[in-house]
Protein backbone atom coordinates (compact mmCIF):
# COMPACT_ATOMS: atom_id res chain seq x y z
CA UNK A 1 0.00 0.00 0.00
CA UNK A 2 3.11 2.22 1.14
CA UNK A 3 4.59 1.75 -2.87
CA UNK A 4 1.37 2.53 -4.36
CA UNK A 5 0.81 6.00 -2.51
CA UNK A 6 4.48 6.71 -2.91
CA UNK A 7 3.99 5.86 -6.96
CA UNK A 8 0.90 7.86 -7.21
CA UNK A 9 2.97 10.95 -4.96
CA UNK A 10 5.98 11.05 -7.76
CA UNK A 11 3.38 10.62 -10.41
CA UNK A 12 1.25 13.51 -9.01
CA UNK A 13 4.93 15.72 -8.87
CA UNK A 14 5.42 14.85 -12.42
CA UNK A 15 2.36 15.54 -13.67
CA UNK A 16 2.45 19.62 -12.57
CA UNK A 17 5.91 20.16 -13.13
CA UNK A 18 5.56 18.68 -16.71
CA UNK A 19 2.44 21.43 -16.75
CA UNK A 20 4.73 24.61 -16.43
CA UNK A 21 5.66 24.92 -20.65
CA UNK A 22 3.40 26.43 -22.77
CA UNK A 23 3.66 27.18 -26.71
CA UNK A 24 2.10 30.01 -28.91
CA UNK A 25 2.72 30.09 -32.58
CA UNK A 26 1.29 32.53 -35.43
CA UNK A 27 1.77 29.70 -38.28
CA UNK A 28 -0.20 28.22 -40.73
CA UNK A 29 1.09 24.36 -39.07
CA UNK A 30 0.18 22.80 -42.29
CA UNK A 31 3.10 21.77 -45.04
CA UNK A 32 2.18 23.65 -48.06
CA UNK A 33 2.91 22.99 -51.67
CA UNK A 34 2.83 25.99 -54.51
CA UNK A 35 3.80 25.54 -58.49
CA UNK A 36 6.00 29.23 -58.93
CA UNK A 37 7.25 31.70 -61.02
CA UNK A 38 10.90 32.36 -59.58
CA UNK A 39 11.86 35.99 -59.79
CA UNK A 40 13.38 38.91 -57.26
CA UNK A 41 10.03 37.64 -54.82
CA UNK A 42 8.60 34.32 -55.61
CA UNK A 43 5.33 34.57 -57.38
CA UNK A 44 3.06 31.48 -56.58
CA UNK A 45 0.70 30.34 -59.26
CA UNK A 46 -0.87 28.42 -56.66
CA UNK A 47 -0.71 26.91 -53.62
CA UNK A 48 -2.30 23.59 -51.22
CA UNK A 49 -1.51 22.21 -48.06
CA UNK A 50 0.03 18.85 -48.36
CA UNK A 51 -0.89 16.28 -45.15
CA UNK A 52 1.75 17.17 -42.90
CA UNK A 53 0.76 19.23 -39.70
CA UNK A 54 4.12 20.67 -37.66
CA UNK A 55 1.89 20.89 -34.15
CA UNK A 56 1.85 17.14 -34.48
CA UNK A 57 5.56 17.20 -34.39
CA UNK A 58 5.71 19.97 -31.91
CA UNK A 59 3.90 17.94 -29.71
CA UNK A 60 5.66 14.39 -30.43
CA UNK A 61 9.10 16.28 -30.07
CA UNK A 62 8.23 17.17 -26.40
CA UNK A 63 6.47 14.32 -25.48
CA UNK A 64 9.49 12.61 -26.55
CA UNK A 65 11.57 14.89 -24.24
CA UNK A 66 8.80 13.79 -21.83
CA UNK A 67 7.62 17.32 -21.41
CA UNK A 68 4.19 18.28 -21.16
CA UNK A 69 3.04 21.28 -23.19
CA UNK A 70 0.10 23.35 -23.85
CA UNK A 71 -1.10 25.88 -26.86
CA UNK A 72 -2.85 29.10 -26.16
CA UNK A 73 -4.27 31.31 -28.91
CA UNK A 74 -5.31 34.28 -27.38
CA UNK A 75 -1.12 35.88 -27.00
CA UNK A 76 -1.35 39.26 -28.26
CA UNK A 77 1.21 39.21 -31.09
CA UNK A 78 1.46 42.97 -31.61
CA UNK A 79 3.24 43.11 -28.47
CA UNK A 80 6.51 41.54 -29.77
CA UNK A 81 6.73 44.16 -32.81
CA UNK A 82 8.62 43.77 -35.25
CA UNK A 83 11.48 40.86 -35.66
CA UNK A 84 14.69 41.67 -35.22
CA UNK A 85 15.07 43.47 -32.69
CA UNK A 86 11.23 43.03 -31.19
CA UNK A 87 10.81 46.62 -30.47
CA UNK A 88 12.08 49.16 -28.44
CA UNK A 89 8.78 50.62 -26.98
CA UNK A 90 6.65 48.05 -25.78
CA UNK A 91 6.99 46.49 -22.29
CA UNK A 92 7.50 43.25 -23.73
CA UNK A 93 9.20 41.39 -21.04
CA UNK A 94 6.50 42.49 -18.71
CA UNK A 95 3.27 41.09 -20.64
CA UNK A 96 5.21 38.10 -21.08
CA UNK A 97 5.89 37.91 -17.35
CA UNK A 98 2.56 38.64 -16.59
CA UNK A 99 0.93 36.03 -19.79
CA UNK A 100 3.17 33.37 -17.99
CA UNK A 101 1.67 33.82 -13.97
CA UNK A 102 -1.60 34.25 -15.90
CA UNK A 103 -1.06 30.94 -17.35
CA UNK A 104 0.88 29.13 -14.46
CA UNK A 105 3.89 27.94 -16.81
CA UNK A 106 7.40 28.21 -16.34
CA UNK A 107 8.65 28.54 -19.91
CA UNK A 108 6.97 29.74 -23.20
CA UNK A 109 7.78 28.91 -26.51
CA UNK A 110 7.64 31.09 -29.08
CA UNK A 111 7.21 30.24 -32.78
CA UNK A 112 6.58 33.36 -34.77
CA UNK A 113 6.23 34.35 -38.41
CA UNK A 114 9.21 36.78 -39.52
CA UNK A 115 7.14 40.02 -40.07
CA UNK A 116 10.52 42.33 -40.51
CA UNK A 117 13.50 42.50 -42.95
CA UNK A 118 16.63 44.20 -43.38
CA UNK A 119 17.25 45.31 -46.85
CA UNK A 120 18.10 41.90 -48.32
CA UNK A 121 16.64 39.29 -46.54
CA UNK A 122 15.80 35.88 -47.96
CA UNK A 123 12.65 35.28 -45.35
CA UNK A 124 11.03 38.70 -47.62
CA UNK A 125 10.98 36.14 -50.70
CA UNK A 126 7.84 34.04 -48.38
CA UNK A 127 6.15 36.67 -46.72
CA UNK A 128 3.15 36.84 -48.55
CA UNK A 129 2.84 33.27 -49.11
CA UNK A 130 -0.23 31.18 -47.35
CA UNK A 131 2.17 29.00 -45.45
CA UNK A 132 4.96 29.47 -43.62
CA UNK A 133 6.96 26.64 -44.92
CA UNK A 134 6.76 24.72 -47.54
CA UNK A 135 7.71 23.28 -50.67
CA UNK A 136 8.15 24.89 -54.43
CA UNK A 137 8.01 23.64 -58.01
CA UNK A 138 8.57 25.64 -61.10
CA UNK A 139 7.41 25.60 -64.67
CA UNK A 140 11.64 25.63 -66.00
CA UNK A 141 12.14 22.21 -64.48
CA UNK A 142 10.22 19.32 -63.63
CA UNK A 143 13.73 18.26 -61.61
CA UNK A 144 13.98 21.07 -58.94
CA UNK A 145 12.39 21.50 -55.99
CA UNK A 146 12.99 23.99 -52.88
CA UNK A 147 12.04 23.54 -49.54
CA UNK A 148 11.55 27.52 -47.41
CA UNK A 149 10.31 28.83 -43.99
CA UNK A 150 9.76 32.32 -42.62
CA UNK A 151 9.56 31.67 -39.02
CA UNK A 152 12.01 31.63 -35.81
CA UNK A 153 11.60 30.09 -32.44
CA UNK A 154 12.20 31.40 -29.68
CA UNK A 155 11.71 30.78 -25.33
CA UNK A 156 11.08 32.76 -22.22
CA UNK A 157 12.22 32.27 -19.22
CA UNK A 158 9.59 33.18 -16.25
CA UNK A 159 12.46 32.53 -13.70
CA UNK A 160 14.76 35.13 -16.06
CA UNK A 161 12.80 37.28 -17.42
CA UNK A 162 14.87 36.85 -20.68
CA UNK A 163 14.04 35.43 -24.22
CA UNK A 164 16.31 33.12 -25.68
CA UNK A 165 16.95 31.55 -29.02
CA UNK A 166 18.46 28.35 -29.76
CA UNK A 167 22.41 27.45 -29.89
CA UNK A 168 22.40 25.65 -33.45
CA UNK A 169 25.51 23.94 -35.18
CA UNK A 170 25.75 23.92 -38.99
CA UNK A 171 24.49 20.73 -39.11
CA UNK A 172 21.07 21.45 -36.86
CA UNK A 173 20.53 24.11 -39.08
CA UNK A 174 18.35 24.88 -42.15
CA UNK A 175 18.88 27.44 -44.69
CA UNK A 176 15.85 29.91 -45.13
CA UNK A 177 15.69 27.47 -48.59
CA UNK A 178 17.14 24.52 -49.95
CA UNK A 179 17.62 23.32 -53.08
CA UNK A 180 17.47 19.80 -54.59
CA UNK A 181 17.42 18.61 -58.38
CA UNK A 182 15.93 15.27 -58.85
CA UNK A 183 17.08 12.17 -61.31
CA UNK A 184 13.36 12.37 -62.85
CA UNK A 185 10.54 14.33 -63.37
CA UNK A 186 8.68 15.26 -59.68
CA UNK A 187 5.77 16.77 -60.89
CA UNK A 188 2.42 15.66 -63.61
CA UNK A 189 0.72 17.92 -66.00
CA UNK A 190 -1.44 19.49 -63.59
CA UNK A 191 1.89 20.70 -61.84
CA UNK A 192 1.65 18.30 -58.60
CA UNK A 193 4.06 16.13 -57.34
CA UNK A 194 4.13 12.68 -58.26
CA UNK A 195 5.02 10.79 -55.35
CA UNK A 196 7.07 11.46 -51.99
CA UNK A 197 10.29 11.95 -53.76
CA UNK A 198 10.55 15.31 -52.66
CA UNK A 199 8.31 15.22 -49.42
CA UNK A 200 10.73 12.25 -47.89
CA UNK A 201 14.09 14.38 -49.05
CA UNK A 202 13.41 17.64 -47.34
CA UNK A 203 11.48 17.05 -44.73
CA UNK A 204 13.89 14.80 -42.85
CA UNK A 205 16.03 18.15 -43.07
CA UNK A 206 13.27 20.34 -41.78
CA UNK A 207 12.31 18.06 -38.75
CA UNK A 208 16.21 17.94 -38.05
CA UNK A 209 16.00 21.86 -37.55
CA UNK A 210 12.91 22.16 -35.57
CA UNK A 211 13.75 19.24 -33.29
CA UNK A 212 17.39 20.80 -32.52
CA UNK A 213 16.00 24.31 -31.82
CA UNK A 214 13.13 22.68 -29.56
CA UNK A 215 15.97 20.83 -27.67
CA UNK A 216 18.75 23.58 -27.43
CA UNK A 217 16.09 25.45 -25.78
CA UNK A 218 15.19 22.81 -23.33
CA UNK A 219 18.60 22.04 -22.48
CA UNK A 220 19.73 25.85 -22.33
CA UNK A 221 21.98 25.68 -24.88
CA UNK A 222 20.48 29.06 -26.07
CA UNK A 223 21.67 32.56 -26.82
CA UNK A 224 19.92 35.72 -25.32
CA UNK A 225 17.47 38.12 -27.60
CA UNK A 226 18.14 41.35 -25.54
CA UNK A 227 15.03 43.90 -25.41
CA UNK A 228 15.72 47.35 -24.90
CA UNK A 229 12.80 48.71 -22.93
CA UNK A 230 11.40 52.64 -23.23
Amino acid sequence: MKKIVLLLFIFLINFFYAQNIGIVSNLNPKLGYSHTKAAIKFTPIFEKDLDYDLNDFINTTFSQANKTTVHFNDFDWKTLGFFDEFTKSVPILDYLKNYCESKKVDQLFIIRKVNSFKLIGPMDMFFNFKNNFGIMTFPNSQKRALMYYNFAVYKYSLKDNKIYSPLLKKNERMDVYLNNSFENAIYDDNKMLKDNRVTDYFIPIFENFMKNSFLKLLNQNEKEVYIFKK
